[in-house]
């Protein structure tokens, strides 16, 4: 999967309002994906999405590390600036 298409996770949850994810879980996604490797983005999403929302979440935290986790891909291989273009779409979609 591209890393691109792997931030279509997040995206799911902004966009599905079943899901508890809101623009506050987005910018940590952000700030742990700034901050860490790939594989360490993963785990540390996994517990923040825990700690917030709980294991019983039906858009659980799979979705969020995974996404959190080619956040931090892309801005590993593309740059910073790919990586706060997709985070400033990821925002739009939020908002929607």
């Amino acid at each position: 999967m591209r890393a691109r298409r792997g931030s279509g996770f997040l995206a799911g949850l902004l966009s599905d309002s079943r899901c508890p994810m809101d623009a506050d879980d987005l910018e940590e996604a952000a700030k742990i994906a700034r901050e860490k490797s790939p594989s360490v983005a993963f785990g540390a999403a996994r517990r923040y999405y825990i700690m917030q929302h709980g294991w019983a979440v039906s858009c659980g935290y799979p979705a969020f590390a995974k996404g959190t986790r080619w956040l931090a891909m892309i801005r590993r291989d593309e740059g910073q600036q790919s990586f706060e273009a997709v985070v400033e779409a990821l925002r739009r979609v939020g908002v929607l």
